[in-house]
């Protein structure tokens, strides 16, 4: 396949909460995550949502970064302002526009959640 896009399956989730949540059941879980379109090239735009199940609303903030380049930070939103659609819903969205000097290959995302004092928080996804 020609062209740079990502893959969700190499995504990485940060973990970091503390024991004593994973025992109350009180740990939010990634539902599902997508990009779409799933294969881009340079200078496209793309929508990357994560939905998180968080009964207890621990969830503040969630972020993503590109494994491969640390410093290419972006927030999501779930704050019903497109391209998220419906505010509070626990699908947290963003666009992402590829840039113009974009390498062709695979690109890793790693999405790390938040608390509202700032803190890590364990999201296990698909495996554990």
């Amino acid at each position: 396949m020609s062209g740079w896009y990502t893959r969700l399956g190499a995504m990485a989730i940060v973990l970091a909460m503390a024991a004593g949540c994973a025992s109350s059941g009180r740990i939010p879980e990634i539902r599902y995550a997508t990009i779409t379109p799933p294969s881009l090239q340079p200078g496209q735009t793309a929508t990357i949502s994560v939905e998180i199940r968080d009964i207890h609303q621990i969830v503040s903030r969630v972020e993503g970064t590109l494994a491969d380049y640390p410093d290419r930070a972006f927030k999501l939103r779930d704050d019903g302002e497109a391209p998220d659609l419906e505010a509070g819903d626990g699908v947290w969205t963003m666009e992402v526009a590829v840039p113009f000097t974009a390498s062709e290959g695979d690109y890793a995302i790693r999405f790390t959640a938040y608390d509202n004092d700032g803190n890590v928080i364990v999201v296990p996804g698909e495996a554990g």
